[in-house]
């Protein structure tokens, strides 16, 4: 509905109520896990519960009733199409990382620890392409159903140039201070060589993931999330994987160059995206079905 304040709210209000979940379970009655695990199931609950509410108040052009809350077969039959591959895609692009995580484990207890404290970091990294990825899907989404294409290319050519303006900084802040980054978390000077190493080899990451974010948004607010799918698992297990794998067994080898995966599966995501918006291009791209 390009309504971002209300998810902004409902995460916000999750967020203060898991903080105050895991001071009073955690550490007030010592549950430990347990206890981490039930503030975050509580603070989702709340979230959906306040949600639920402010749906049913809130005017925004749909009704939500008991008589909405049923399953709509042609809707599900959409959503899944869309959704499926999207969730395999992302599936296999976890169980990558997982594999790299394994890799880095076999080259020791400081590497390990170091790209343990730089995954830290590279999750708040992310957020800038992660937030630009769902931005672009929600607006090529609406301006697609509303008959505007050429709005929504305008929209992902926009989100991509301010994805890679933003990203540039961090870029220089991965590079140049990986060492400062990662004292945050860490006092031990090894740990803290390690993770400014993996932060460099990452750091290209910063910009050229915004390109490759943007094109996959854009893709799936276009409904074709097969090609997102693919692209996916072909980096993931054919350049991700190999990759690192080749980078961790070379003599005198680090966690830079372990880094420089990640940067160079996303190149190959990028030139993916470039030959699929030439065939969709060629092919009339808002009215093609899925690549199969």
């Amino acid at each position: 509905m390009g309504n971002a304040n209300l998810p902004f709210l409902f995460v916000g209000v999750a967020c203060v109520v898991n903080i105050i979940g895991d001071l009073l379970l955690v550490g007030g009655l010592g549950m430990d896990v347990a206890g981490a695990a039930i503030a975050t199931i509580a603070a989702q609950s709340v979230s959906v519960v306040i949600s639920a509410l402010v749906l049913r108040r809130q005017k925004l052009g749909i009704s939500f009733s008991k008589n909405q809350c049923r399953i709509f077969s042609g809707e599900l039959k959409r959503i899944l199409s869309v959704g499926v591959p999207i969730a395999v895609q992302e599936t296999m692009v976890q169980i990558s990382f997982l594999v790299i995580n394994s890799i880095i484990n076999q080259m020791g207890l400081t590497p390990s620890a170091g790209y343990g404290v730089a995954q830290k970091i590279v999750a708040f990294i992310m957020l800038v392409p992660s937030s630009v990825m769902q931005s672009v899907s929600a607006f090529v989404a609406q301006n697609i159903g509303a008959g505007k294409p050429d709005r929504a290319k305008r929209g992902f050519v926009t989100a991509t140039i301010t994805g890679c303006t933003v990203g540039s900084f961090i870029f220089l802040l991965g590079f140049f201070g990986g060492s400062l980054l990662s004292s945050v978390f860490t006092n031990d000077r090894a740990v803290i060589a390690e993770n400014a190493a993996y932060l460099k080899g990452f750091s290209p990451e910063c910009i050229l993931t915004c390109i490759l974010f943007s094109s996959i948004g854009y893709f799936n607010g276009n409904g074709k999330s097969m090609p997102v799918m693919i692209q996916g698992i072909s980096s993931a297990f054919c350049i991700r994987i190999p990759v690192s794998i080749l980078m961790a067994g070379l003599p005198e080898t680090s966690l830079l160059y372990v880094g420089l995966a990640t940067p160079i599966t996303t190149v190959y995501g990028i030139i993916f995206f470039l030959v699929c918006f030439k065939i969709y291009g060629k092919k009339n791209f808002h009215k093609m079905k899925n690549i199969s």
